[in-house]
């Protein structure tokens, strides 16, 4: 009885009379756009808490789903990234067909964990998400890097560091360290050159230098070093296809950091294309409709590459 009465009711609807309201129909959403599953809090590394957070179109495990995916690295100053911050940009991406991964790391600058934890631990992460790619519905093959500051910085790092044994520990193993792409927004390019500079604050900590004022050590200078994209390239760095994005008015990365990693990067033949953002300063008024989607395009394109 309760059935008929409900489809009398709908009946009803379809065949409005007179001066009642219009009532609106809308179709529904049987293949999910726009819905999304959110998995918080992965804990990715058995040997410390660091975690993840995974983004997925909803729907994806059902269809058994393996999406091209984007590990997103947070720019902290290398201390501990807010993991929910760029979220509502990403998004986008997810609502394209991908899955992004927010990757936490191990705060850099408490002076206990110097460069290279923070690298050590997003590497860590990447061969975890490949090991587990068939839960979190990912195509191991086509995983590229996203960072903003101190995150560009460690997409950069990632992708001209494939491979290397310095930086590999024994968390996670049997799967590569490789990523298909990367993208670094105003990511710092040459600590070493900020070290031993006019404003070298942004770099002490993550060197293993804690005091103002005190002497930079040969130890902090080769740390400098090692985490500076623009020192460590050369001609026989593998480097995947690169976007570099920068504000020309950045009052804490210089945009001629990532000026001159883009010129080197082209002396090198490398696979590297970069946007000016005009009057932007670091972070902030950076972001545009515009930005986010020059950045989304490079990745759709680049995620149909399989390495």
């Amino acid at each position: 009885m309760q059935s008929r009465d409900y489809e009398s009711t709908v009946q009803a609807d379809d065949n409005q009379v007179g001066d009642e309201p219009e009532i609106m129909v809308l179709p529904n959403n049987p293949d999910l756009v726009g819905e999304v599953d959110y998995t918080p809090n992965i804990h990715y590394r058995p040997d410390k808490d660091v975690s993840m957070d995974v983004v997925v179109p909803m729907g994806a495990s059902q269809k058994g789903a393996h999406l091209p995916a984007v590990l997103f690295i947070q720019g902290s100053g290398w201390t501990t990234p807010n993991r929910l911050y760029a979220i509502p940009r990403l998004l986008q991406l997810v609502n394209r067909g991908f899955a992004v991964i927010s990757v936490g790391h191990t705060d850099s600058c408490n002076g206990s964990h110097p460069f290279p934890e923070f690298l050590l631990d997003v590497k860590s992460a990447l061969r975890y998400v490949r090991l587990h790619s068939n839960q979190l519905h990912v195509d191991p093959g086509r995983i590229g890097a996203w960072g903003t500051s101190s995150g560009g910085n460690t997409a950069l790092l990632l992708g001209m560091t494939q491979g290397d044994p310095r930086y590999e520990d024994s968390t996670n193993p049997g799967a590569p360290d490789v990523v298909n792409f990367v993208v670094s927004c105003f990511g710092v390019a040459d600590l070493e050159g900020m070290l031993t500079g006019e404003n070298p604050q942004l770099a002490r900590a993550v060197c293993g230098l804690s005091e103002e004022g005190s002497l930079v050590t040969e130890v902090a200078l080769k740390r400098a070093h090692d985490m500076s994209p623009l020192r460590i390239l050369n001609e026989g760095t593998s480097c995947p296809p690169t976007l570099l994005l920068h504000g020309d008015s950045d009052n804490l990365v210089p945009y001629s950091q990532t000026y001159n990693l883009y010129k080197r990067m082209l002396s090198l033949g490398k696979d590297v294309s970069m946007v000016r953002v005009k009057g932007a300063d670091h972070e902030g008024d950076f972001w545009s409709h515009a930005v986010t989607d020059a950045i989304i395009e490079f990745i759709v394109r680049q995620s149909k590459l399989v390495f």
